[in-house]
């Protein structure tokens, strides 16, 4: 899903991962997961941008992997970025 304006926008995506109930011979049995990321960013100009992404904003617990040695994936984060270009007058 995404919103846009002129000089912002807001998006969002929905993951979800079904039960692995037939792994395979180096995997393990995993419970599905259901993740949310979120984001909007704001156009400051034609040089500047601020952008905000959330990501697992429902902070799901999950393993990384089906296989038998996988981790559990990271949580929540929030990622913020700030760009720009450096405008050059002729």
């Amino acid at each position: 899903m995404r919103w846009a304006h002129a000089r912002g926008y807001v998006f969002g995506e929905l993951r979800s991962f079904g039960d692995d109930d037939r792994p395979g011979p180096n995997e393990l049995p995993r419970e599905g997961a259901t993740t949310i990321d979120l984001g909007a960013g704001w156009r400051f100009g034609p040089a500047a941008e601020l952008r905000v992404v959330v990501h697992n904003a429902g902070n799901t617990e999950r393993y990384a992997g089906a296989d038998d040695i996988a981790d559990l994936a990271p949580g929540r984060s929030v990622t913020v970025m700030l760009s720009g270009t450096r405008m050059l007058r002729r």
